[in-house]
């Protein structure tokens, strides 16, 4: 099985975003910037690399590589021409990397954390998650397009990497049940499938869930890749 070239998010987020072909003479521009959120209880951070673009990828951490991996990830996009920024929300909160630990996230101090990253960059957020942090995503959309009056939502799309958005481990015998926000009219979606992976037998059915909210959604399957290889580096 082969490792996911590092330029495919490039491409995924080009075609979410309609942006312009992008280029690696931009990387001369990149600003390297932190951004926090902080109140007595808790402070999250994120590292992020700036481009002239008008857009900024936010990455949740992933549990399939290790952190270090993922910010040099984070940062090459960046040199490639997209801004992207990683978030250190399970270091911040002194989280260990397990799936079981995306609950714990405050999601009205990480939603805060990407409105200062949108206000402190200029730029429109696309959110990055992979797996079971595809949740947070979901329910960080949810709470941004109903955080305001206008339903105007902080994220202007979510890039998830082999999603799973289960409401819970299914019983023996029982269908998988999916979160019933997904019910719901969501931002943008692309979902970004291996092949080899227990999620590609049901990625029809999220789809059409999805769909069915009106909420726009595209995806790509992955020949030749699994679950575990998804952020890797090359």
């Amino acid at each position: 099985m082969t490792s996911l070239p590092r330029y495919i998010l490039l491409f995924l987020c080009s075609i979410l975003i309609h942006a312009p072909a992008l280029s690696a003479n931009q990387a001369a521009g990149v600003q390297t910037q932190t951004i926090s959120y902080e109140t007595d209880e808790v402070e999250l951070t994120a590292v992020c690399h700036l481009a002239g673009d008008n857009h900024v990828i936010v990455f949740l951490p992933s549990m399939f590589a290790p952190l270090d991996d993922q910010e040099k990830y984070t940062e090459e996009i960046a040199q490639d021409g997209l801004s992207a920024c990683f978030s250190h929300v399970l270091t911040d909160l002194f989280l260990p990397m397990e799936n079981r630990y995306y609950n714990d996230i405050p999601l009205d101090a990480m939603l805060a954390l990407l409105k200062n990253i949108e206000q402190q960059t200029a730029k429109r957020v696309y959110f990055v998650a992979h797996g079971s942090g595809s949740r947070i995503a979901y329910k960080l959309a949810h709470l941004s397009l109903h955080s305001t009056p206008a339903r105007r939502s902080i994220l202007s799309g979510m890039i998830l990497l082999s999603p799973n958005l289960l409401s819970g481990t299914p019983e023996p015998g029982q269908p998988q049940q999916y979160m019933s926000i997904l019910h719901e009219q969501s931002v943008p979606v692309f979902i970004f499938q291996p092949v080899y992976s227990p999620h590609h037998w049901h990625l029809d059915k999220l789809i059409g869930i999805i769909e069915k909210s009106g909420t726009r959604v595209r995806y790509q399957q992955m020949p030749d890749v699994r679950d575990g290889y998804a952020l890797s580096l090359i």
